[in-house]
């Protein structure tokens, strides 16, 4: 027993220190990269002040490259801060109403206008933290437009659904649906009872895209930190395996869950069901609130 005890601190130290390198890591990069986007961001603009020459503008694609890079940094530093976050239960900031219909569009509207289709019979309103449910589409909607060919549509669906119809059917074992998909299990946050309790319909998303898919195998790990399915090649899909990982996170901590369905090769689907409403008493959650979401990235292919 004293080994054992032993052993589960050994591994909490350890968990630990983990979370404490990733927040001060983040942090630490936060004020040069900060200086270095702002920095770079000022050269592009006066240099689109400057009368056209080829000078002009081989130093404008450089500076152009050093902003795109720069973004990418900082997301990854945001990812870092995010994971950091969900960690120490600090990850949710005001909830207030929101329309999730008007969020999404604003989303697809952003990151590929035309390609991802929003589809709704009205609006879908609730009490959410905004901008980390903006952080949510935000991640789905990128990672189904970065794992599919080019030109093909995402859509992203959302509905209003009574909270005693969506308790999930228990899948076939090993994780086959008997219509012949796959679905991990479902991720239920601690809150997600409670929240549910408190309210009597549920705010349903459900992002599809027609891309590589996620191998069975691999489908009840997507959700973890640092994981990436088998099939992603690194060399063409960048990441660290965070943005589900942080995606769960939000959605856990407003009471809900998320899974996904996938067919390998053909697509994805990924749901989240949310509890419209909460009690004062859930609400008391608070973080350091997020200025909006994070802005114009680079344009994906």
């Amino acid at each position: 027993m004293i080994d054992e005890a032993a052993r589960v601190q050994a591994l909490e130290e350890s968990t630990r220190l983990k979370e404490d390198f990733l927040s001060a890591a983040a942090h630490d990069l936060k004020t040069p990269l900060t200086t270095i986007l702002a920095q770079a961001q000022l050269l592009e603009r006066h240099l689109k002040r400057r009368p056209d020459s080829e000078a002009r503008n081989a130093d404008l694609a450089g500076v152009g490259r050093i902003v795109v890079e720069g973004q990418r940094l900082r997301d990854l530093m945001l990812e870092l801060l995010d994971t950091s976050r969900v960690e120490q239960g600090r990850l949710l900031g005001r909830r207030e109403p929101v329309d999730l219909v008007a969020l999404a569009q604003s989303v697809c509207a952003r990151y590929a206008p035309g390609r991802c289709v929003v589809e709704a019979e009205g609006p879908v309103t609730g009490e959410f933290d905004r901008s980390r449910i903006g952080q949510l589409l935000e991640n789905l909607v990128e990672n189904a437009l970065k794992y599919s060919p080019t030109g093909e549509p995402v859509r992203v669906r959302l509905w209003v659904a009574p909270a005693a119809s969506e308790t999930p059917a228990s899948p076939a074992p090993g994780g086959a649906r008997t219509d012949g998909s796959v679905r991990t299990a479902e991720n239920v946050g601690a809150g997600a009872a409670a929240g549910s309790a408190a309210i009597g319909e549920l705010a349903r998303i459900a992002v599809s895209d027609r891309g590589i898919g996620i191998p069975p195998a691999d489908l009840p790990h997507v959700f973890d930190r640092f994981y990436r399915a088998a099939n992603v090649d690194d060399r063409r899909f960048a990441g660290m395996g965070l943005g589900l990982y942080i995606c769960r996170g939000i959605v856990e901590r407003h009471g809900g869950r998320i899974w996904v369905e996938s067919h390998p090769g053909e697509g994805s689907t990924f749901h989240v069901a949310l509890p419209l409403w909460v009690r004062v008493a859930a609400r008391a959650e608070t973080s350091t609130p997020r200025k909006a979401f994070r802005g114009p990235k680079a344009t994906l292919p």
